[in-house]
C-alpha cells in the first residue's frame, strides 16, 4: 500500500511508500477543461528543505501536462501532473501507475516563483466524510479508498470536501534549485 507522506519533495508528488488513503480512477477535470491550467512557474528542479531528500524535476510534457521525474526506493520514477484551479483551490491532479493501474491523487498547492508548498488530500477526516456519505462512489482497496465515480460526479461530491482544511495534511515546503 502507498502513503503520500510527501517523499517530502515534489517526488512528494510522485509516490511514497506507506498507505494511501484516497485515490481515484478518474481525474477531477478532463485535460481540455478550462480549469486545467499550465503555469511555467512549476517547471524546474525542486527539493524539500531537508537536503537529504531527493530532487524532483518537473518538465512540460505537452499541452497543459507536466511530467515529474524523481527517485523512489532508489529507482527512477515518474508521475504526470495537471494543475487545476477551481472554486478558490489550486490543486495538482497527480497520475501514476502501480500494480493496479493508473490512479489519481489530489494535492493542494501554493506557488511562488522559488517556493512551492504541497499537501495531500489524504486525511482520516476526508476518508470519514466519503464513507459516511457514500459519495463519491468508492471501493476499499488495500485499506484505502479508491474513488470510482466518473469525473463529473467526482467533482460534485469531492470539491466541497477539498474546500475544507481538514481534507489536507501538513504542508511541505519545497525550494527551487538554481
Amino acid at each position: 500500500m502507498r502513503h503520500f507522506k510527501s517523499i517530502l519533495i515534489l517526488a512528494a508528488l510522485g509516490i511514497s511508500t506507506g498507505c494511501v488513503g484516497v485515490t481515484s480512477l478518474h481525474p477531477l477535470f478532463p485535460d481540455s477543461s478550462k480549469e486545467v491550467k499550465f503555469d511555467p512557474v512549476l517547471l524546474g528542479k525542486w527539493q524539500h528543505q531537508d537536503p537529504d531528500m531527493e530532487i524532483c524535476e518537473i518538465t512540460k510534457l505537452d499541452g497543459k501536462t507536466y511530467a515529474a521525474a524523481f527517485q523512489m526506493d532508489g529507482k527512477p520514477a515518474t508521475a504526470t501532473l495537471h494543475l487545476v484551479k477551481t472554486h478558490g483551490l489550486t490543486l495538482l491532479d497527480v497520475v501514476y501507475s502501480d500494480t493496479r493501474g493508473p490512479e489519481h491523487t489530489f494535492w493542494k498547492i501554493r506557488i511562488q516563483p522559488d517556493t512551492l508548498w504541497v499537501t495531500t488530500a489524504d486525511t482520516q477526516w476526508l476518508r470519514d466524510q466519503i464513507v459516511a456519505r457514500g459519495k463519491p462512489s468508492y471501493q476499499v482497496v488495500d485499506g484505502g479508498l479508491l474513488l470510482t465515480a466518473p469525473s463529473a460526479a467526482l467533482r460534485k461530491a469531492l470539491l466541497p470536501y477539498l474546500a475544507k482544511p481538514e481534507a489536507f495534511e501538513t504542508e511541505d515546503e519545497l525550494k527551487r534549485l538554481k
